[in-house]
């Protein structure tokens, strides 16, 4: 952590925390003028699992949990439900260089006890439910998407 600037902390808790602050907050008023909606916000596995270099993305993504479940409650009786989806490493494009070539990402799938990265489509398939009346009674929940390694079982 003594590695991480004042500036590169600072810009992620501006971009991922305070972002999603902003977006809640709108979200949130269209859906007042509505009388209903549901909201999935995002946080990561970091908030449960300590990752190497991660602590700025890890403090983010737990105050993106806290966001989640105080707004729950705020709005909750007013038709608006609001959960979260945290998922472990994904598989995409973007990541696929460094899960498999890095020490970090060969570090991230020993976390897995299923011993693979998740897909895009397994997250969004949660989203998806966490969105749709089949989740009707599901607020202010976060929602591991983690292949089990939130379980702590994956010290095998």
């Amino acid at each position: 952590m003594n590695e991480l600037s004042d500036e590169e902390f600072s810009q992620t808790i501006d971009t991922t925390l305070k972002g999603d602050f902003y977006l809640l907050r709108a979200e949130t008023n269209e859906f007042l003028k509505n009388g209903h909606g549901a909201i999935v916000n995002i946080s990561g596995l970091g908030c449960t699992i300590a990752t190497p270099t991660m602590s700025s993305l890890a403090a983010a993504g737990t105050g993106i949990e806290g966001l989640t479940r105080g707004a729950a409650i705020d709005y909750a009786d007013k038709g608006i439900r609001v959960n979260c989806v945290s998922p472990a490493a994904t598989y995409t494009n973007m990541t696929k260089k460094s899960f498999y070539n890095d020490a970090l990402g060969k570090q991230l799938i020993n976390l897995v006890p299923m011993k693979r990265y998740a897909q895009p489509s397994e997250i969004a398939n949660v989203i998806v439910f966490l969105l749709s009346n089949k989740a009707s009674f599901i607020n202010g929940q976060v929602i591991q998407v983690d292949g089990g390694s939130s379980t702590g079982s994956n010290a095998r």
